[in-house]
């Protein structure tokens, strides 16, 4: 695969960009331009995901838009294609036609697609086709994070190993199956020859109970009309128990007036209620014209008490004048006067309030007595309803009691009643007991073709188990050879990088099978990640991932982003070199915001944002 071109409508910074693509493209900016953005959009174009599994494609758009897309144009197998993709999921492939202009559609854009024109899947690609900061974290501050992460992306996650992983999980559940079932076996198993032989009985208790069916009803044909005795005993009860209730109720009546008394209390009461209904004076109201008078009255007092005593020394207290004794004697006149007036006032307020909170009294003491009369009345129309009913009742039960008493008498009707009840207690005990034996049968019969069931579901579950395990240890096989492949290529791979990355030629690197973690030594000496300096480190990775990606494929495109950061000028100058080699091997896209490393590549693959 060679990237071409690569456009960006409403996604991260960019409103609308283009990017042209060679070989060896250097795309420069600072901080926050843009840079990173265009990894994810190339990355979203290629596999439809964020290359930040934290993020979704919602988060490339454009800040303040709802949708974005990404138009990847790229050149594989003499061919031109274009993908297209919306962040709502929406996509499209199309291949340019030999006139160069028309783009004709092709199948509806899927993984399947892709992979069927060489496109490696997304894992993969991550892994051996872009190099990110947050890798380079892994890989240079914890080692067995750093191993975990690359086995799952390169093991773990490959369909060989999540087929042998559910060969092994069904060949338990299989093993689970089987034990659950052989649990669920009961202590004694029912055979054939025991459900014939409750079929056999079944038999003779049909037959039992057919003559016995028989038999009793010639001895009810043959002797006519007949009443059980014991009819007449539950009869007779019934009817006592009916009289005793009816006294009951006649007693209840007696102890309560006559109904028509009582409807002329009821009237009566009424009467008083419908005359008692006159508007009168509102009792609060009267009672604080009461306390205004009293207080009016207790003032006319206290002034007649001031002038009495001024009488006996006619002179004011204020200005020491003489006051004259017939002025003295009206005033005097003139309050006891009032006072005589509010006297009487206040006692006619008093009667005229007694008068009220008798009326009110009364009204209420009938209310009272009105409602005692209804719950009486009621409680009198009850019981004669309830009394009808029961003379009724007593009637019908005199008159069946009656004739039983005739029909069920006699020594000879005694004794074909007992005969009768002996004949109907073999019926419903041979009813029982063949009841009782065709649910016995219907359990065992259930029983028996559980247990056919269960066999077969034993013979499936070992068959299953048998199949897993086979499966299992032939893609172990399998997996054993391709992995020793696997490791071949890679150390394959890593001794023709080697050549290229010249700065690490002091150090012997080799890769474990197990975990593809590398192993570092220099002069007979075994080296630790954190015993190298972060320069060797990074050098070390991108070599590991150059090799793991000729070893399990790439995309043919080897995408960096900021891999200079932290390094000295010597040392960017041999990441410049080293690029523009990998870029004949390789097209190499590679950003970043140092423009003195940007100046070490050449001008004429530099983007500036």
């Amino acid at each position: 695969m060679k990237i071409e071109q690569l456009k960006m409508e409403h996604i991260g910074c960019y409103a609308a960009r283009t990017f042209e693509f060679s070989e060896l493209s250097v795309v420069y900016g600072e901080n926050r331009s843009g840079k990173s953005t265009m990894i994810y959009a190339l990355y979203y174009a290629l596999f439809g995901k964020h290359l930040n599994t934290t993020l979704t494609a919602p988060d490339l758009c454009q800040k303040g838009e709802n949708v974005g897309a990404v138009t990847l144009r790229f050149n594989m197998k003499d061919g031109v294609f274009q993908l297209w993709r919306s962040t709502t999921g929406a996509g499209a492939v199309s291949e340019l036609s030999r006139d160069g202009v028309t783009w004709n559609p092709l199948e509806p854009e899927s993984a399947d697609s892709l992979k069927s024109m060489g496109i490696i899947p997304a894992d993969v690609a991550s892994l051996t086709s872009f190099f990110r900061e947050g890798e380079l974290i892994y890989f240079l501050k914890d080692i067995p994070r750093y191993n975990k992460t690359l086995l799952q992306q390169i093991l773990e996650m490959d369909d060989i190993f999540i087929l042998q992983t559910r060969f092994k999980k069904a060949g338990a559940l299989a093993r689970e199956k089987r034990k659950d079932i052989l649990a669920g076996v009961p202590s004694r198993e029912m055979s054939r020859s025991d459900l014939e032989h409750m079929q056999k009985e079944a038999e003779t208790l049909e037959k039992q109970l057919r003559e016995t069916e028989t038999e009793l009803k010639l001895l009810s044909s043959g002797f006519g009309e007949f009443t059980d005795p014991r009819l007449a005993i539950v009869l007779q009860r019934s009817y006592d128990e009916k009289k005793n209730e009816l006294d009951a109720i006649e007693k209840a009546m007696a102890e309560l007036p006559p109904i028509q008394e009582l409807f002329q209390k009821k009237s009566s009461v009424e009467k008083s209620l419908s005359e008692g209904n006159a508007v009168y004076p509102n009792p609060d109201e009267l009672q604080r014209q009461i306390g205004r008078t009293e207080q009016l009255l207790q003032d006319v007092r206290s002034e007649l008490q001031r002038l009495s005593d001024l009488e006996k020394q006619p002179v004011c207290h204020t200005c020491g004048q003489s006051l004259s004794r017939e002025h003295l004697a009206r005033l005097i006149a003139e309050r006891r006067t009032q006072g005589e007036s509010l006297e009487n006032s206040r006692k006619h307020l008093a009667s005229e309030l007694m008068t009220v909170q008798s009326t009110i009294m009364e009204q209420k003491t009938c209310k009272t007595a009105l409602s005692a009369i209804q719950r009486q009345i009621a409680e009198l129309q009850h019981w004669e309803q309830k009394r009808d009913t029961l003379k009724g009742q007593l009637a019908r039960t005199g008159e069946d009691l009656e004739r039983t008493q005739k029909t069920g008498g006699g020594s000879e009707n005694m004794e074909h009643y007992q005969q009768v009840q002996t004949l109907q207690n073999r019926q419903s005990d041979l009813q029982k007991r063949l009841l009782l034996l065709r649910v016995e049968i219907e359990q065992v019969s259930g029983q028996l073709k559980e247990n056919e069931k269960r066999r077969e579901k034993i013979r499936l579950a070992d068959h299953h188990i048998l199949l897993c395990d086979m499966a299992y240890q032939a893609i172990d096989r399998a997996v054993t050879t391709l992995n020793q492949e696997l490791m071949a290529k890679i150390r394959e791979s890593l001794r023709e990088w080697t050549g290229y990355f010249q700065y690490l030629d002091q150090f012997d690197v080799e890769i474990t099978p197990k975990e593809l973690s590398p192993i570092i030594q220099a002069k007979g000496y075994t080296y630790k990640l954190n015993q190298m300096s972060k320069s060797e480190r990074i050098f070390l990775y991108l070599m590991l991932k150059l090799a793991i990606g000729d070893a399990l494929g790439n995309l043919g495109v080897f995408v960096l982003d900021d891999p200079a950061d932290g390094l000295d000028v010597k040392r960017q100058e041999v990441l410049a070199h080293l690029l523009q080699e990998i870029s004949h091997r390789r097209q190499v896209v590679v950003t970043t915001n140092d423009e003195r490393f940007a100046d070490m590549l050449p001008r004429q693959f530099r983007i500036d944002l």
